[in-house]
């Protein structure tokens, strides 16, 4: 039987022409693909990730514009993808360089690694084996993501909920964000600050990697708390003594012993009702506090 995975998928530039970092959760292998024009970023402080032993496939067209694929390994792929631009016998255009999230991979799986796309691509068309990479983390994840909205579509018009889906959905331009979101996208300016306790603010590609990638918005927002204060315990006992005295109770035996309903008044809810019942022993069950009016 088989499971859905989820395929994630980060932007370094925030657009789908710059270098593109790929992984499945709950899984080790990992992806970049890079433009040949920024090859030398591999080797920065800016990819660790792809600093580390691993499988690469080098992108191309001859000068009669055929496709050509280079497939490679190195115990360090980063640094061992610099010297293909210059010596392949084709001009470069992208390479997809494969990597652990962890160190465990040794050179037999490595080996192992390579031997897939090399197989894959004895077999066809050399560039076959990036169209099915292609494939899998874009076309088939459209397929399977617009089969199930349409399913879904089809179940919420079969489903009766004693009145027509239509007639509960009001528009509320009101309560719409996505056109402030995308007026805030187009005027953004990376070199201002972006204020995380807004709605939506924009965060520095370090801080992302610094949290492995992980785009949960706890990660970055920034909550404020209002500071709560409270009155000392004395006003708050002098102000109960004098409500208590204006309802003639001066002592504890005067206290213990009114009835329910002066208590009750007394508190302003079932508060005093409780008190009641606790002064002479009784048991009684956690409830909510009501307020009178």
């Amino acid at each position: 039987m088989n499971h859905g995975r989820q395929l994630r998928l980060f932007l370094a530039d925030g657009t789908s022409s710059g270098p593109r970092f790929y992984e499945i959760v709950n899984r080790t292998i990992q992806a970049l693909c890079i433009p040949a024009t920024r090859i030398k970023e591999l080797t920065s402080t800016d990819w660790p990730e792809i600093q580390k032993s691993g499988v690469y496939l080098v992108h191309g067209t001859t000068e009669n514009a055929e496709e050509r694929l280079y497939i490679g390994k190195g115990e360090n792929v980063a640094s061992r993808v610099q010297v293909h631009p210059e010596k392949l016998d084709f001009d470069v255009l992208s390479l997809i360089l494969f990597t652990s999230k962890d160190e465990n991979l040794n050179a037999s799986q490595v080996g192992w690694l390579e031997s897939n796309p090399i197989s894959a691509a004895k077999e066809a068309n050399p560039i076959t084996v990036i169209e099915q990479i292609s494939y899998l983390m874009f076309a088939r994840l459209l397929d399977i993501t617009e089969s199930r909205n349409e399913k879904r579509a089809s179940r919420l018009k079969k489903t009766d909920f004693k009145g027509s889906l239509d007639d509960k959905r009001t528009p509320q331009p009101d309560k719409n964000d996505l056109p402030d979101l995308i007026k805030q996208w187009k005027a953004r300016n990376p070199k201002k600050k972006s204020d995380r306790s807004a709605k939506h603010f924009f965060v520095p590609v370090a801080d992302i990697r610094e949290n492995k990638y992980d785009l949960s918005l706890n990660r970055y927002k920034v909550t404020e708390h209002e500071e709560s204060t409270y009155e000392p315990p004395k006003t708050l006992l002098k102000r109960m003594e004098t409500r208590m005295q204006a309802a003639g109770i001066h002592t504890v035996e005067q206290l213990c012993g009114a009835p329910k309903e002066k208590l009750h008044h007394l508190w302003g809810g079932v508060t005093g009702n409780r008190f009641w019942h606790l002064s002479r022993g009784e048991e009684i069950p956690d409830v909510g506090l009501e307020r009178d009016d």
